[in-house]
């Protein structure tokens, strides 16, 4: 009995000193924030202390003259623990990494400890709310630039690409050239067309600048090759008709047949052959002029000739030549050379008649 009575005495004090021990205040050495929860705001994208924290600047307190040590304890959601550090000294909240708010989705929320430098066991926390304010930026083109190729012929108002850039804000843009060009232009979607053909072998080097509705911008290059595009020679007569006398002396010129090369370039060149030849005549194979060799069997004839051209690529096109040579009668050189010499020898007949008249007229006035 006495033993039972001594255990259940031992019993009653240990509670009772323990109760005893609970209701003792809090050791005064323990840091305490001066609030339970803060509000901080931060532009985005932007780095460096955050100084916008409400109602006051984060801070913990205690007793004496202790060091208190400041560190980050969580932050929520997790991906965002490498975006902040604290300082450890002063408590100051710095953003080492870029928060974009039009990526961001949930709110940061930032369990900040406090603890004593001689003892990390007395340790208190506080929260942090980070919101993350919208900045207008400006608009973001996609690469460095465009480099495309587009054909001599092509035609007014093709489009040659279409640039195209993002706006973090998801606004309105609006595309035009940063400095004009008599060949290419912009619309307001960001496509580059063709307003007018230029030579084969050119560059063009544009610059495309995008706005936003406030004036933000951006700029990118467009660079455009205009490639030659091979296409067929033109003669510009699909017959030619020429006509020479039975006498034509060797070389005589009969016609010359032209063809029109739309290519520049190593597309660009032409040569004149025959298709149907005769080896009476010459073709020259630069100029496309016809020569006659000789005359021989040819007087009042017609000779059909044909004369294909060639580019480089060989592309051609073909035309046809007809030379009518006509007898020379000696009657009709004759009556050529000596009716001229008719007028002329009346014309001095006249005049002589006319002058010897007029001296006999001053020779009766005067009585001789």
């Amino acid at each position: 009995m006495g033993t039972s009575l001594c255990v259940w005495v031992v019993i009653l004090s240990a509670w009772w000193f323990a109760d005893f021990i609970r209701s003792l205040p809090v050791d005064d050495l323990t840091p305490l924030f001066e609030y339970d929860r803060y509000e901080a705001s931060i532009p985005e994208n932007e780095l460096g202390p955050v100084l916008e924290v409400l109602p006051a600047p984060i801070k913990a307190n205690t007793t004496g003259n202790h060091t208190i040590i400041y560190s980050i304890g969580e932050v929520s959601p997790r991906k965002y623990w490498n975006n902040f550090i604290a300082n450890q000294s002063t408590g100051v909240l710095t953003v080492v990494r870029q928060l974009d708010f039009e990526k961001i989705t949930d709110n940061i929320t930032i369990i900040f400890n406090a603890s004593l430098e001689i003892d990390n066991t007395r340790t208190t926390n506080t929260s942090v709310t980070v919101h993350v304010e919208n900045v207008n930026e400006s608009p973001v083109f996609r690469g460095n630039g465009y480099s495309v190729s587009i054909y001599d012929d092509a035609w007014h108002g093709s489009t040659v690409v279409t640039v195209k850039a993002t706006d973090p804000e998801n606004e309105s843009l609006r595309y035009l050239l940063q400095s004009s060009n008599p060949h290419f232009g912009v619309r307001p979607n960001g496509q580059v067309y063709v307003q007018s053909l230029t030579f084969a072998g050119n560059w063009a080097n544009l610059r495309v600048r995008v706005e936003d509705p406030h004036g933000l911008y951006a700029i990118t290059s467009v660079q455009v090759r205009i490639l030659d595009r091979n296409r067929r020679p033109e003669f510009q007569q699909s017959m030619y008709t020429a006509e020479i006398f039975d006498n034509a002396p060797r070389n005589t010129p009969v016609v010359q047949v032209q063809a029109r090369d739309p290519d520049a370039g190593d597309n660009a060149g032409l040569r004149y052959v025959w298709w149907i030849s005769d080896s009476r005549f010459y073709l020259d194979s630069s100029s496309g002029q016809l020569y006659v060799l000789s005359t021989k069997g040819l007087s009042g004839t017609v000779v059909r000739l044909g004369v294909r051209v060639e580019d480089p690529k060989g592309l051609d096109d073909t035309t046809s030549v007809e030379v009518t040579t006509k007898k020379c009668h000696t009657t009709t050189i004759l009556l050529g050379t000596l009716i001229p010499l008719a007028v002329i020898l009346c014309g001095i007949l006249i005049f002589v008649i006319w002058k010897r008249n007029a001296i006999r007229k001053i020779c009766c006035v005067d009585g001789t």
